[in-house]
């Protein structure tokens, strides 16, 4: 579903980037054949990707590849690919060129119930693309309507590497998360108010007697300063 996402954007940058190009040429040009450039733009992108390498640009980016069926590891062939390729581009461009073309000519009333029956036929097509994409959800085989079609399926290119978890580390992270567990368990049962009380009072009462000694101190310190203000006295005698 990733790589037919990756596909869908690439595809909408290259359409978006012609349109620009083909703006500047002729204003009309681009509306006109607008359903043979995509055409030709999915023809180049499928020519270029799947078509020598056999996977699209969204599915490289994956490690991923086309291959010739369920439980098999080869590549899909090329009437696989060249019947994938006109499935996802002709039919688009008959749908909106040659149909249209074709039933402007036909009178009203045949007209009429050619696009009913369109109507009914585009009905089917998207019923059984929900169907598809249900039944790809429960098996993991065939992403879109037109691979199970052709019988192509995506895979890994390469097996997955198998990632090698250290004991260490796993012996870490269970004695985390067992703590953890602990912690918040012992947590709610812990009455912190008497704790929190012996706190308190040690604290004022560390206070209180650190003001004590400083309160002392600056009494000593205030009577020497004010013995050293005084004038000095000389000693008399008393005569007889």
């Amino acid at each position: 579903l990733d790589a037919e996402e990756l596909d869908g954007e690439l595809f909408t940058l290259f359409k978006a980037k012609l349109a620009d190009v083909f703006k500047h040429v002729d204003g009309s040009f681009y509306p006109t054949y607008e359903p043979e450039i995509k055409a030709i733009l999915k023809a180049l992108l499928y020519g270029f990707t799947v078509w020598d390498c056999g996977s699209t640009v969204g599915q490289r980016l994956l490690g991923l590849e086309y291959f010739a069926g369920r439980g098999t590891v080869q590549r899909a062939s090329r009437a696989q690919i060249l019947a994938l390729v006109s499935l996802g581009t002709l039919l688009p461009w008959l749908r909106e060129r040659c149909l249209g073309v074709g039933l402007r000519r036909l009178p009203y009333h045949r007209r009429c119930q050619v696009e009913r029956g369109l109507g009914h036929l585009e009905t089917a097509v998207r019923v059984a693309s929900a169907a598809n994409f249900v039944l790809f959800l429960l098996r993991g085989t065939y992403c879109s309507l037109s691979a199970r079609l052709t019988g192509v399926i995506s895979g890994h290119a390469q097996r997955p590497m198998i990632r090698e978890v250290q004991f260490d580390f796993m012996n870490r992270e269970l004695l985390w998360h067992g703590l953890a567990e602990f912690a918040g368990f012992l947590l709610p049962l812990v009455n912190v108010y008497p704790a929190k009380n012996f706190a308190v009072q040690k604290l004022l009462h560390r206070n209180d007697v650190s003001e004590t000694h400083l309160t002392r101190g600056h009494r000593a310190i205030s009577s020497i300063v004010a013995s050293a203000l005084e004038h000095p006295t000389q000693p008399r005698r008393d005569r007889l």
